[in-house]
């Protein structure tokens, strides 16, 4: 029985894998410029197939329009995709809440303020139009540092004292 659940999850995983695949080629057909999925298919095995680097000149405007455009952004948007997916996993992990969100425990209420700040206090015009960016990202890993450290602070308070609820017992 614990062989076919494991067989079960294995074809489950393999079914999304070609399901991504398939995705991120229909996605290398979107664009300003329409090109139909064979001339794709053709540009994709002709590299692979062939030992010519990707910038080689004089490959056509399909082969630089797939390979040097589209491809390096769609896998790269796979690939965050993936990292917020493995973000979202933890964070229901840490609050033990399957609905579980940045909200919760205030890392968006810390990125805005970061890029307000940045953007009040003129930070964001000396040091580029980037650097609000940075900012937010700043102000989200201090205030989830914070959130961090005053739930330590309070565990330790609350496991050695002993304050009433409602129950009459102890708080965790």
């Amino acid at each position: 029985m614990k062989f076919l659940k494991t067989l079960g999850f294995t074809m489950i995983l393999i079914a999304l894998a070609f399901l991504l695949a398939a995705a991120l080629f229909w996605g290398l057909s979107i664009g300003t410029v329409k090109l139909p999925l064979d001339q794709i298919y053709n540009s994709v095995l002709e590299q692979l197939m062939g030992d010519l680097p990707i910038e080689a000149v004089g490959r056509g405007p399909v082969h630089d329009i797939v390979w040097l455009l589209r491809l390096p952004r769609l896998v790269l948007a796979a690939l965050i995709g993936c990292g917020l997916a493995v973000c979202g996993v933890i964070m229901q992990a840490i609050v033990k809440n399957p609905l579980a969100d940045p909200y919760i425990l205030g890392i968006s209420s810390g990125a805005s303020l970061g890029a307000t700040s940045a953007i009040l206090l003129g930070i964001g015009a000396s040091l580029g139009p980037n650097f609000v960016g940075i900012s937010a990202f700043i102000g989200a890993f201090v205030l989830s540092l914070a959130v961090v450290h005053l739930s330590a602070l309070l565990f330790c308070h609350w496991q050695f004292s002993s304050y009433p609820t409602l129950g009459g017992g102890q708080i965790p």
